[in-house]
């Protein structure tokens, strides 16, 4: 199954990749609001291809490989369209090859490779955990419990992105001062609304959780998964918006460090073993002490660290 999907969805990733990268540079030309209503309706394009390629069709992996294809070919499409008929300051035009601007363009996103990819290996090691020492009915409820839970990372997420075209003003004014007050601003901003969500939530969390789930067992696994997990995520926010403060500022190293110690080492050992010594709350242990650690380098770091001369490119 994971051959044929991987066929099958290699197919889009030429698309994906003019697609997604055109989508930022959306961000960039100003306008935040065409970015998020063409990801809504891609999202939503997907989901109902989904539907309708397993569930009508039964076409199975085969179907889900053709519905993220697809999607990710109107995403092309619909930021093609902007930058065609839309864009303010940006424009399509015939590329100019240089080497040098290709190496900077790689090796400032180098942060942003190196976070999907070690992602993949903790989605991948916190899967193995549960097979070896969980049940599937905690799998099922974990995976319920991540639809809410993705709610938090968005709103870090989402801050980091949003920021970045800022970070970029600010740099290309030379206003270096002014870069770890406006993150330092967004942290406090962003937990407090993450904290606020979470607490707000935990009343209906339970009734939400209810749409995805029937058996009253895995409901509560769900349950004790969102309270737990979305705790410990709360947490992710300030590794997040500051391995993306260093991408934004052209200092790439310090992100992939981050990206590397908290999602490749921290986390899946540590998740690990205490998925195996103590069960499912494990994973919220994981994801906490992995967080609590690299917080408390981060802020040390962070006092010390001199970004009074940054280098802005032309």
């Amino acid at each position: 199954m994971a051959s044929t999907y991987l066929r099958i969805i290699s197919i889009s990733f030429p698309i994906m990749l003019m697609g997604r990268g055109l989508d930022v540079l959306i961000y960039n030309d100003g306008s935040p609001k065409y970015s998020f209503k063409l990801s809504i309706i891609v999202t939503i394009l997907n989901l109902v291809l989904n539907i309708f390629t397993v569930a009508i069709l039964d076409l199975g992996i085969f179907g889900l490989a053709v519905s993220t294809v697809i999607s990710e070919t109107v995403m092309l499409i619909g930021a093609l369209n902007y930058y065609i008929f839309k864009a303010k300051d940006l424009k399509i035009s015939k590329p100019i090859f240089r080497i040098r601007t290709v190496a900077r363009i790689a090796y400032n996103g180098l942060s942003d490779f190196a976070m999907m990819f070690v992602d993949a290996v903790m989605i991948f090691v916190l899967n193995q955990a549960f097979i070896r020492f969980l049940t599937p009915s905690h799998f099922e409820g974990y995976a319920a419990a991540n639809v809410l839970i993705v709610f938090f990372y968005s709103i870090y997420m989402g801050a980091s992105i949003g920021l970045q075209p800022i970070y970029s003003q600010l740099m290309g004014k030379r206003e270096f001062a002014s870069l770890k007050t406006l993150l330092s601003y967004s942290i406090k901003r962003t937990i407090g609304i993450g904290l606020l969500v979470y607490i707000i939530s935990i009343p209906i969390s339970r009734l939400v959780l209810t749409l995805f789930v029937d058996n009253p067992i895995t409901l509560q696994h769900a349950n004790f998964f969102y309270l737990s997990i979305g705790f410990a995520v709360m947490f992710s926010n300030l590794p997040l918006q500051i391995s993306s403060f260093f991408t934004s500022i052209n200092r790439p190293i310090e992100s992939v460090i981050i990206s590397l110690a908290r999602t490749l080492v921290l986390i899946p050992i540590i998740a690990y073993l205490s998925i195996m010594l103590v069960g499912g709350l494990g994973v919220a242990v994981g994801y906490l002490l992995a967080d609590v650690i690299l917080i408390a380098g981060l802020v040390i770091y962070m006092k010390r660290v001199d970004i009074s001369q940054l280098k802005v490119y032309d």
